[in-house]
């Protein structure tokens, strides 16, 4: 699955490769596992809260998500495009 994944309204990033994990029809809510890397980042960006411990080393809370596994509801995703991969199909016996 190729998906776009934005925090700012009409900023598109880059394109995420995933794959779904699971999906709750209910809630509409899937669980992905981001394949594709992120760029290498060189020092924090513009939207990326940097705190300063008090033994002086900083932590950076990234605003666009750094985890491999992500939960969102599936129209957060901009413009989806579902990729079926035939190797990994299940076959009914």
């Amino acid at each position: 699955m190729l998906f776009y994944m934005s925090i700012f309204d009409l900023v598109f990033y880059f394109w995420k490769e995933g794959k779904i994990l699971s999906h709750d029809p209910e809630t509409q809510q899937v669980d992905i596992e981001v394949l594709s890397s992120l760029p290498a980042l060189k020092e924090p960006g513009k939207f990326d809260l940097v705190y300063h411990n008090e033994n002086g080393t900083e932590v950076v809370e990234y605003a666009v998500t750094q985890e491999k596994r992500i939960t969102v509801r599936w129209k957060e995703l901009i413009d989806p495009r579902l990729i079926i991969d035939p190797s990994s199909s299940i076959s009914s016996k």
